[in-house]
């Protein structure tokens, strides 16, 4: 069995009221504290037995047992517990102005220590009390109270902010109140820690959908497959185009003629060659002639057909733009023929709908966008374009004149003249008129009415 705390400390310069108490029980459990009370004070008692004489010297060497090393020269001289016990008492509770300085310097100093556990706090607070009681200056409740409250770190400020306003307080009350936060804290730490612990467990763990390969239990940033079709070259990275905003509305036969794309991309499983995703695909325009594109590649992920103009001109095609249409031809003969739906160019082929609204807004003149944006400066207009998607663009560049609501917005309007003859602010009659109305009135007016509306012409 291990030894218990009372039967381990030793006395040392700093622990005497503690060790004081922990010898007393000790004596007591062994039968032996009558040994240390003083002769004239124990008149019960035969100190001239053997078995008292017996016990006598067990006492002394229990004392002296738990006395340090630098202290037992105090109790060399003793030959009974009883002197023993003097000694030491007279050492370090004896009431010298020394005594007195320490104690009532270290009461002047108490103050809780930051981490400090409340049950650690309070046993060093009676320790305190203890010692003020045993100088001869002991503390009343009122000044206890007064130093534990004034004693405690920032934790404790609102609950000693209510318990200095509490009428017809108590030191045990106090206590009590104290011991509760530290237990609500301590509750509150071990949630928090398992909310923690929980949160970063649900983080580990990713239950969505990948958007790459449509499998469940990863992010699409941390696809495999989609790593391996990088290093292969077959997948095509997304741009930030409008065209591709609203590309989910397009029929599985439509085609986009675009310049950006650097194959034809077509997203029909069937058309293309499995070996290296490149193939061969008809296309059966809405005359019914046919029109084949080589060099097709096959990606699944790209919602919608693209025709790119980069591949149409390796093959000498030549695609002309214009304001309603893009006319592609080979030599002087005309090989297909888009119409402009919106900002992007469609090819028609057979079983595709009629063309939808424009899939991308349309832009706007700037006066337009300006006003719009709460008469945004263009300088933070372009500053815009690189912070946020889905800003509108600008079908003309900014004007040089100066926008009239931004004027009318930054100028000021005079006050009212200080001077009678000054008042008069107008040009002429209905120029400026002032209003003001009156009620609701207590009293109705012969035709009923509550209000009343003043109108005052400026000019007149």
């Amino acid at each position: 069995m291990s030894p218990s705390y009372a039967d381990t400390v030793k006395l040392a310069e700093d622990n005497y009221f503690h060790w004081e108490f922990n010898m007393r029980m000790k004596l007591s459990r062994k039968g032996l504290l009558a040994h240390i009370i003083k002769p004239e004070f124990d008149a019960l008692s035969d100190r001239s037995t053997v078995q008292w004489k017996t016990g006598d010297l067990k006492a002394l060497g229990v004392i002296a047992g738990d006395v340090s090393l630098t202290y037992q020269v105090y109790i060399r001289g003793a030959t009974i517990a009883a002197a023993s016990w003097r000694m030491l008492e007279e050492q370090f509770n004896r009431n010298t102005l020394k005594k007195r300085l320490i104690v009532t310097k270290k009461l002047h100093n108490f103050i809780m220590e930051s981490g400090t556990r409340f049950a650690v706090h309070v046993d060093q607070f009676k320790d305190i009390d203890l010692q003020m009681e045993t100088i001869g200056e002991p503390l009343g409740e009122t000044r206890l109270l007064v130093l534990l409250l004034g004693c405690l770190t920032d934790e404790y400020r609102m609950i000693s902010t209510v318990l200095e306003n509490t009428p017809n307080l108590t030191l045990a009350y106090a206590f009590q109140a104290l011991s509760g936060v530290e237990a609500l804290d301590e509750s509150s730490s071990s949630q928090q820690k398992a909310f923690v612990a929980k949160k970063s467990y649900d983080k580990r763990r990713f239950n969505g959908k990948c958007f790459y390969c449509d499998k469940t239990g990863h992010k699409e940033t941390e696809c495999r497959k989609k790593k391996t079709d990088e290093g292969r070259g077959q997948v095509a990275r997304e741009a930030s185009d409008y065209a591709f905003t609203a590309t989910s509305t397009m029929g599985k036969t439509e085609w986009l003629v675009d310049s950006g794309a650097s194959s034809h991309m077509d997203q029909r499983p069937g058309q293309k060659i499995d070996a290296v995703a490149m193939g061969t695909v008809g296309v059966k325009l809405m005359d019914g002639t046919s029109v084949t594109l080589s060099d097709v590649l096959y990606i699944p992920e790209v919602e919608g057909s693209l025709i790119s103009v980069a591949k149409l001109v390796e093959k000498d095609v030549v695609a002309q733009f214009s304001k309603d249409k893009c006319v592609i031809r080979y030599g002087d003969a005309t090989v297909m023929e888009t119409k402009r739906c919106g900002n992007v160019y469609k090819l028609k082929t057979v079983g595709d709908e009629v063309c939808h609204a424009a899939t991308t807004s349309r832009k706007e003149p700037w006066a337009v966008v300006h006003a719009r944006l709460g008469h945004i400066p263009h300088k933070r207009y372009e500053q815009l374009l690189t912070m946020a998607d889905g800003a509108p663009r600008i079908a003309d560049a900014p004007s040089d004149h100066v926008c009239a609501g931004c004027c009318m917005g930054k100028m000021r309007e005079d006050n009212f003249s200080r001077n009678p003859e000054k008042t008069v602010k107008s040009a002429g009659v209905l120029d400026l008129i002032h209003s003001d109305v009156m009620g609701p009135m207590q009293t109705k007016t012969p035709g009923d009415c509550m209000y009343a509306v003043t109108f005052v012409d400026d000019f007149s």
